[in-house]
């Protein structure tokens, strides 16, 4: 006997106990609608207790994926709160950083405008020195031709030739810094910018390549006609064999 079988004339004898007990409990009728009350009960609770269980377990999966919602949202919450702190952060140093480069173009143009005040009062002081020196030597040597040790011509070529060079050193200085200097940098001269050479128009080179093959084209339709005649001359003079 299989197992198949085995498993067959088990569950005939469980059939047949439970037929037996149900015709004993018919015997008894009050037994029996005990029993029968009792079994509904029991599957009714039964039941109850697997529709519960089951719906505790959604209730709970949809609990848990309702808080997984509202932590994702409240992370996204706060990566939006962070990236708008690092945004304003970043505009805050955007803005000190225009404002430091700001300070600091300030500050380097400041430093060279009074570098350049400065130097400039400098070389106004080297000119005040330069006419104070000419009158200290012009009254030195008026000195001398008043007491007579100079003479009067020598004392006029050296008045004149003081003056020359005071007036060749202040003009020349006055050139160089209205015309020559550099109107930002004391140390720095300008330099004369020549203007760009004028380029002649030279003419298309489609015109010149047609004109090049029209020549040539003529070129050799005249030697095609030499040849043509020189042909018919040399076939003209030919004499021909006797028979």
């Amino acid at each position: 006997m299989g197992f198949e079988d085995k498993l067959n004339d088990l569950l005939l004898r469980q059939d047949i106990y439970a037929a037996e007990a149900v015709a004993e409990l018919k015997k008894n009728p009050t037994a029996f609608a005990t029993y029968i009350n009792t079994a509904k009960q029991n599957i009714y609770n039964e039941a109850i207790n697997k529709h519960s269980s089951l719906f505790d377990k959604a209730y709970g999966d949809l609990e848990r994926a309702s808080d997984i919602q509202k932590n994702i949202y409240y992370y996204h919450q706060r990566n939006v709160d962070l990236n708008n702190m690092q945004e304003e952060v970043y505009n805050n140093m955007a803005v000190n950083k225009e404002n430091q480069k700001i300070l600091n173009d300030n500050s380097r143009r400041q430093f060279e405008i009074n570098e350049w005040t400065s130097n400039n009062r400098r070389d106004t002081l080297f000119v005040f020195q330069i006419i104070f020196i000419s009158i200290l030597l012009n009254t030195v040597f008026l000195a001398l031709y008043r007491y007579g040790i100079t003479g009067g011509a020598f004392y006029t070529f050296v008045t004149f030739f003081i003056v020359v060079i005071m007036i060749f050193i202040i003009i020349n200085r006055a050139n160089y810094t209205e015309h020559t200097r550099d109107k930002r940098y004391w140390n720095r001269r300008t330099f004369f910018k020549a203007p760009a050479p004028m380029v002649p128009d030279c003419p298309a080179i489609s015109g010149v390549t047609n004109d090049i093959g029209s020549n040539i084209s003529s070129g050799l339709g005249q030697l095609g006609a030499t040849l043509d005649s020189a042909a018919n001359a040399i076939s003209g003079s030919a004499v021909t064999p006797a028979a």
